[in-house]
């Protein structure tokens, strides 16, 4: 009986114990259920908002290139037509012009270097990819290239403050002027020698090139600070001061100067007014890119808004030497007429070209398809000539009665 009895009782533990193992499977089971559900739709998640991501990265790039290739295009055509009128034409050989041709040399960098390899390495996700010997140049030149604006502005007002305060002491030349540009490129140059010391170039394991600078937090902060005073602060504030005593200067003398010199101010104050319009156009250019580092460096945005906004800034720094050619073609009515000499220039060498080769063409064919005589080919070829002589001249003095340029014919045969 009592075996009977303990034989029941240990069937009964067992069974209990089954059934308890059963039911902690089960709830296993269903948590592991559970958990894999989630987890496969924790990744789906992941995933789709990596494509989101990856598809916004996409525009965002597409947008971004086609803004740089579009200030890329206007700022080397609009400077280069600046360097050939400043270069070509005597009478706009003057040290304010020589001036600004310096600045359009400047900005001339910023096409040809800047925005061209930047192009690449926004569509390689903002990686550096030009090695080891570029790394210590490339950011040095952007940086040169916005000392020599700045040193440019700064002389250029200078220049106007001292031909209102001595105006009849020397006034600047062309000669002063080329001298004042080399010296304003080497200070530019120097400037940067700090710069180019604490680039350092890397690879990952992967092979990812980095080229980033390398210093103390301390060092980077004074550098920063130090570069939005230099640069931006101390310059600017120099330039008001003068065009602020020029603006004076003139407002009391137009009360007292007679008509002879009130045509001079009306020319100072137009030189004046350009030159106050170009220095607000980089001042309001370059700030956001001096707030923004300033605002990098003392920690006061998140990293996830750095990408965003440093390209906002670096296109509003790259839009500045975009402008200034439309600036020149505005406010300046030599630079205007220069560029429209140009212009019509250009319009009229092609077009005279074109008309050419479809007479020669035209009567080529007809040589060879009639075999005219000796004497019967002399003809035609002179009666070529004349024709195209009239028929160009006509032209010509069309397009030519409504502008100021003045081109010998003959010189075009």
């Amino acid at each position: 009986m009592a075996e009977n009895y303990s034989h029941m009782q240990s069937q009964f533990r067992r069974i209990l114990l089954e059934e308890r193992v059963g039911n902690d499977f089960k709830e296993m089971r269903s948590k592991n259920e559970t958990y894999n559900i989630s987890l496969h739709h924790s990744v789906i998640d992941k995933l789709s908002n990596d494509t989101k991501k990856s598809e916004v990265d996409h525009v965002e790039a597409i947008v971004i290139v086609t803004l740089l290739v579009v200030i890329m295009i206007i700022s080397l055509f609009g400077n280069l037509i600046v360097v050939v009128i400043v270069t070509k034409k005597r009478r706009m050989q003057t040290f304010t012009n020589w001036m600004i041709l310096n600045l359009s040399i400047a900005d001339l960098w910023v096409a040809l270097l800047s925005i061209p390899l930047e192009i690449p390495m926004e569509l390689n996700n903002k990686r550096w990819i030009y090695g080891k010997t570029f790394c210590s140049i490339f950011y040095p030149l952007q940086t040169s290239c916005v000392y020599g604006s700045v040193f440019t502005l700064v002389a250029l007002s200078f220049s106007r403050f001292w031909a209102i305060v001595k105006p009849f002491n020397r006034q600047p030349n062309i000669f002063m002027a080329k001298v004042l540009i080399g010296f304003i490129w080497i200070c530019s140059f120097i400037v940067v020698i700090p710069y180019m010391s604490v680039l350092n170039y890397s690879e990952d394991d992967n092979g990812v090139q980095h080229c980033g600078e390398k210093w103390t937090n301390t060092q980077k902060r004074t550098y920063t600070i130090a570069l939005f005073l230099f640069q931006y602060v101390f310059p600017l504030t120099i330039i008001c001061m003068a065009y602020i005593y020029i603006i004076r200067e003139l407002c009391y003398r137009k009360k007292t100067e007679n008509n002879n010199c009130k045509i001079k101010q009306l020319e100072t104050k137009k030189v004046v007014k350009l030159l106050c319009i170009i220095t607000m156009t980089f001042a309001i250019c370059v700030l956001p890119y001096h707030i923004f580092a300033l605002c990098v460096e003392f920690g006061a945005l998140d990293e996830e808004k750095n990408n965003i906004i440093s390209l906002i800034c670096y296109i509003f720094l790259y839009t500045n030497s975009a402008l200034n050619p439309v600036i020149y073609n505005i406010f300046n009515a030599e630079f205007r007429e220069s560029f429209k000499e140009l212009y019509r220039t250009v319009i009229i060498f092609i077009f005279y070209n074109i008309d050419s080769e479809k007479n020669i063409g035209f009567f080529s064919k007809r040589r060879r398809s009639c075999a005219p005589s000796s004497r019967t080919s002399k003809y035609s070829e002179d009666t070529f000539t004349k024709s195209r002589n009239s028929r160009f001249t006509q032209t010509f003095n069309k397009m030519a009665s409504h502008s100021l340029i003045t081109v010998d014919i003959d010189t075009c045969q």
